[in-house]
C-alpha cells in the first residue's frame, strides 16, 4: 500500500508539473519580478491536486482518445479558473462573463495544457516517437517566441533581458522533459488512482471552492456545477475503454524523446532573441488569446462533444438487438 501511494504521488506530481508548465510558465513565459520559489512550488502543488483528479476522470471514465481527453480538459480547465480562483465568473476585465467561461479555461487550460501538453507530447514521449516529439516541441516554441512578447505590453511593461528568457525557458523545458519521462517509465505503468487520493484532491478544491462562494455569492453555486456536471456526465454516459495505464516504447527512446523536448525553448529563445535585439513589437497578445478563445476553444469543444456522441450513437445501433429490429 506504501508503494503504490508513492507511486501514484509520484505521477500526480509529475503529471501536475505538466500542468503547471502549459498553464502557467508558457503562459507567463518568464519569472516576473514578484515571484517566489515558495510561491511556485505551491502552485505545482496546486496543480498536482488538479491533476490527480484530470487523471481520475480519464481513468474513470475511460477517456484516452483526443475528443474525451479534451473534453476532460475543459472540466480541468473550469475547475482551474473557478475553484483555484473567480475568473471563470467574469471578476476580470479582460474577459467578462460569459467570455469567461471560454478565456482561459478553455482557450488554454483545454486547448494547450491538455491536448498539446498531455494529450500530444506525453503520448509521443511514452509511445517512443522521437520524429512526433521533435515536431510538437518546434511548434510549442514558435508559439512560445509568438506569444512571449505580450509581456512588453502589460502595464508596466515587463521585459526581461534575453539570458533571463533563455535560462527561464531551458529551466522549466528541463523539468518538463524529466516529468514527460516519469510518465513514460515504470511508474506510470503501475499507476492506479485510488479513492484516497481523489476525495483529498476534492477537499484540497472545495476549500478554495468555498471562498469563491464567499466571495461572490451565488454565481460559482450555479456556474461551475452546471458546466462541470454537464461534461461530466456526458463522459460518464459515452464511457470508453479504460486506458489507463498505457503501454510505452523502450527506456533507451523514451529518454531520448523526453531529450527532444529541449528543442522548444531553443527555438523559444531564439525567437525572443531576434524579437528583443531588432525591438520588433510582437504580434498581439489579444489576437492570439481571442483566435484561441472564439475560435479553436468553442469549435474544438463542440466538435469534440458531437464526435462522441455520433459515436455512441453508431454503439448503440450496431448492437445485436438494435441489428436485428432494424433488418425486419
Amino acid at each position: 500500500m506504501v508503494r503504490r501511494f508513492l507511486i501514484n504521488l509520484q505521477v500526480n506530481l509529475a503529471v501536475g508539473f505538466v500542468l503547471f508548465f502549459f498553464s502557467e510558465r508558457l503562459f507567463w513565459t518568464v519569472f516576473k519580478p514578484a515571484d517566489q520559489i515558495r510561491d511556485l512550488v505551491i502552485t505545482w502543488l496546486a496543480y498536482s491536486v488538479l491533476g490527480c483528479l484530470f487523471l481520475n476522470i480519464l481513468k474513470r471514465c475511460g477517456a484516452s482518445d483526443l475528443p474525451r481527453v479534451a473534453l476532460a480538459g475543459a472540466i480541468y480547465g473550469w475547475l482551474t479558473e473557478g475553484a483555484l480562483v473567480g475568473t471563470l465568473y467574469g471578476t476580470e476585465s479582460s474577459a467578462p462573463f460569459p467570455l469567461s467561461i471560454v478565456q482561459t479555461a478553455l482557450s488554454w487550460h483545454m486547448l494547450i495544457s491538455a491536448v498539446v501538453g498531455w494529450h500530444l507530447l506525453r503520448k509521443s514521449v511514452l509511445r517512443g516517437s522521437f520524429i512526433h516529439t521533435t515536431l510538437i516541441s518546434a511548434g510549442i516554441g514558435l508559439f512560445w517566441a509568438t506569444w512571449a512578447p505580450f509581456q512588453w505590453r502589460e502595464t508596466p511593461p515587463i521585459i526581461v533581458p534575453v539570458w533571463t528568457f533563455v535560462a527561464h525557458a531551458a529551466l522549466t523545458a528541463a523539468l518538463l522533459a524529466l516529468a514527460c519521462a516519469i510518465l513514460a517509465g515504470d511508474a506510470w505503468s503501475r499507476y492506479q488512482p485510488g479513492w484516497f487520493g481523489l476525495s483529498l484532491s476534492l477537499l484540497i478544491l472545495a476549500i478554495f471552492y468555498i471562498q469563491q462562494i464567499k466571495t461572490l455569492g451565488l454565481r460559482p453555486l450555479i456556474i461551475l456545477p452546471l458546466l462541470v456536471g454537464g461534461v461530466l456526465a456526458l463522459l460518464y454516459w459515452t464511457k470508453g475503454t479504460n486506458a489507463l495505464p498505457e503501454s510505452g516504447a523502450a527506456r533507451f527512446e523514451r529518454w531520448q524523446c523526453a531529450a527532444a523536448i529541449m528543442i522548444m525553448p531553443f527555438i523559444a529563445s531564439v525567437g525572443y532573441a531576434f524579437q528583443s535585439v531588432t525591438n520588433a513589437p510582437g504580434i498581439n497578445p489579444s489576437w492570439i488569446f481571442h483566435a484561441l478563445a472564439l475560435i479553436g476553444a468553442i469549435s474544438f469543444l463542440t466538435a469534440s462533444a458531437l464526435v462522441i456522441i455520433r459515436h455512441e450513437h453508431d454503439k448503440i445501433r450496431m448492437r445485436p438487438e438494435n441489428k436485428a429490429a432494424m433488418s425486419e
